[in-house]
């Protein structure tokens, strides 16, 4: 009853990224993907009654960072369920 999204990537992860960023000790880019779907998903489950939900895993190998998963749910509504709750 639910489509998943998964999108994985083989980067160094959220947090050897974070540690890099302090490092550098730069801000001439600031990351907007996740605070944007988040409100995205807030707007959609005000609609929906919760039923959307975003998940972010690290992912690990041997112990060091091998990248990072998001599982994005999506219920499947009918139709005739939409046209109801208008």
């Amino acid at each position: 009853n639910h489509i998943v999204c998964e999108v994985a990537d083989n980067g160094i992860g959220r947090e050897a990224s974070a540690k890099l960023q302090i490092q550098k000790a730069k801000k001439l880019h600031r990351s907007t993907g996740v605070h944007l779907i988040s409100d995205r998903l807030a707007t959609l489950n005000e609609y929906y009654k919760d039923k959307l939900s975003v998940s972010i895993t690290d992912l690990f190998e041997s112990g060091k960072p091998a990248g990072t998963k998001v599982l994005v749910h999506i219920p499947i509504i009918e139709k005739n369920t939409i046209n109801q709750e208008s």
